[in-house]
């Protein structure tokens, strides 16, 4: 667990409340490496164990199966440069920690994970969003794309599961498709086309045509950058309306 006054009593000394978000970072990555990673909250897990047999690059993880570093807010506690890899499939975060006998890895409790980032990739729990709406069919994380007055933009990253044969063993393969989804005037709203944006903002209909005509390239090289683009624009016209 974390040891809350002695924890204070560091960053107290170190006039914590005077620092940047870097500088906090710092001090708690600092904090656990003195009581050892393995110490803390983030052993509150299941031992994991791959379920699938892939073949090639064909995998269920988020960008790749490999550990990246990345930093989690679990049972309150921010935990920074931690090895981490993202399922996608079955919304699940897997970490590896490091004890006197090597490395395993962690499947941490869904339920206890408020928010983590992979590669400068931001993801919040499933009941953040739904407290933003009222509904129970959303399921797993979703990566934040953007956040504004008005606007947030958040995208789910889906993989869904084939079972496959070739001439000498059965595998799994995993089939990616994604989802973006608006959270304006407390609604939670799936985007899959210029027409859905429309019905959404009627009034800004030849601000939306005229914004597509203008960004095509974009939009067919980066459509992730196409939409964060489009929310701030949309966002500052719905500031003067």
């Amino acid at each position: 667990m974390k040891y809350f006054a002695l924890l204070s009593i560091f960053l107290n000394s170190f006039n914590f409340y005077a620092q940047n978000e870097s500088s906090i970072s710092t001090y708690y990555k600092w904090f656990d490496s003195i009581i050892d990673i393995s110490n803390t909250n983030l052993l509150n897990g299941i031992e994991f164990k791959e379920k699938y047999r892939t073949i090639e690059d064909n995998n269920q993880y988020f960008l790749t199966k490999q550990f990246l570093p990345g930093y989690v807010v679990y049972d309150g506690q921010p935990y920074y440069d931690i090895p981490m890899k993202y399922d996608i499939h079955s919304h699940e975060l897997i970490i590896k920690l490091t004890n006197k006998n090597g490395y395993f890895a962690i499947q941490l409790l869904k339920e206890h994970i408020e928010s983590f980032q992979i590669d400068n990739h931001r993801f919040i729990n499933k009941s953040q969003l739904v407290s933003m709406a009222t509904s129970d069919s959303y399921k797993g994380f979703y990566e934040v794309l953007s956040r504004n007055q008005n606007l947030s933009l958040f995208k789910k990253h889906i993989k869904n599961i084939q079972q496959r044969r070739n001439d000498r063993f059965a595998y799994s393969a995993f089939i990616y498709k994604n989802e973006f989804l608006i959270h304006y005037k407390d609604k939670i709203s799936s985007i899959n086309s210029k027409k859905n944006l429309i019905q959404l903002f009627p009034e800004q209909k030849k601000a939306i045509n005229a914004f597509y005509k203008k960004n095509r390239v974009l939009m067919r090289f980066n459509y992730d950058k196409f939409l964060v683009n489009l929310m701030g624009y949309l966002n500052n016209l719905l500031k003067t309306t």
